[in-house]
């Protein structure tokens, strides 16, 4: 691979993929899937995956993205992980809509503490 910006992204996805394996251990990184792209991590339950890993980044545009791909995917939770420059993968951030979250936490709320 000749595009040193592919790499980065393609190394970011693989970095993503074995760390959400600790909650989804069969997760794979996707297939190019062409217009009817399901997010760049596959097997991670209700959740599309959005991997990036760039300089200048359009929060909106990627969230939009990882909307569209969950639809294709028929995917409850689109979520956009975000590499941070010097970090862990850890450190990176998972980012999505707050109506998102309010659905999510609706969703596991039964098992949560309201304290």
């Amino acid at each position: 691979m000749s595009n040193p910006s592919k790499q980065k992204g393609t190394k970011w996805e693989s970095d993503c993929l074995e760390l959400i394996k600790r909650l989804y251990p069969d997760a794979i990184r996707s297939p190019a899937w062409g217009s009817e792209d399901r997010g760049d991590l596959h097997g991670t339950g209700p959740f599309t995956i959005e991997c990036k890993a760039v300089k200048s980044f359009n929060l909106s545009q990627f969230i939009e993205e990882a909307k569209a791909e969950a639809q294709n995917a028929g995917k409850e939770f689109p979520v956009v992980f975000l590499k941070r420059p010097r970090k862990s993968t850890a450190e990176g951030y998972a980012i999505m809509e707050i109506g998102t979250y309010i659905n999510l936490i609706e969703k596991i709320g039964a098992n949560l503490d309201k304290t």
